[in-house]
């Protein structure tokens, strides 16, 4: 749990863990959370008590976890990485029926390598998480080949 979330978690809160395509993999309550935080990482540990007989946490592995603090709003928060600036907008890359484009978005607070949407993503849309960077080149490339670069 970030340093700054730390005041809104407690025992008995509902986790759902998710992958990065928004798939639930498990849900589950916190059973205690642990009053250190790490002096590396600026995190504190929440312990979840899951049921996980269909095995779909593996150790190791990369998830997502939504604790549902009552506060109501999701924060959606993406890879630093994913948000390039296009034509001096702040923008994320998102799927079409002819590729991808690009959508400007409104940035919040980055930590730890990821970076707060305030608007223009919800929560459950897919964007490109990896590789932003190329395709804003690709799409600068295609630009400056019809003669009128942005």
């Amino acid at each position: 749990v970030y340093k700054e979330d730390l005041g809104k978690v407690s025992e008995g809160q509902t986790v759902t863990f998710q992958q990065e395509d928004g798939r639930v993999l498990a849900e589950g309550t916190i059973s205690n959370v642990l009053p250190v935080i790490s002096e590396a990482s600026r995190t504190a540990t929440a312990r979840v008590i899951v049921d996980n007989a269909e095995h779909r946490l593996k150790p190791g592995q990369f998830v997502t976890a939504r604790i549902d603090t009552g506060e109501g709003r999701p924060v959606v928060r993406v890879p630093s990485d994913a948000i390039v600036s296009v034509e001096d907008r702040m923008s994320v890359f998102v799927p079409t029926d002819d590729g991808f484009e690009p959508r400007e978005v409104r940035t919040g607070d980055s930590a730890r390598g990821y970076t707060e949407i305030i608007s223009g993503l919800e929560a459950d849309e897919a964007f490109v998480a990896e590789g932003a960077f190329t395709l804003k080149a690709q799409l600068e490339k295609d630009a400056f080949g019809d003669g009128h670069a942005h």
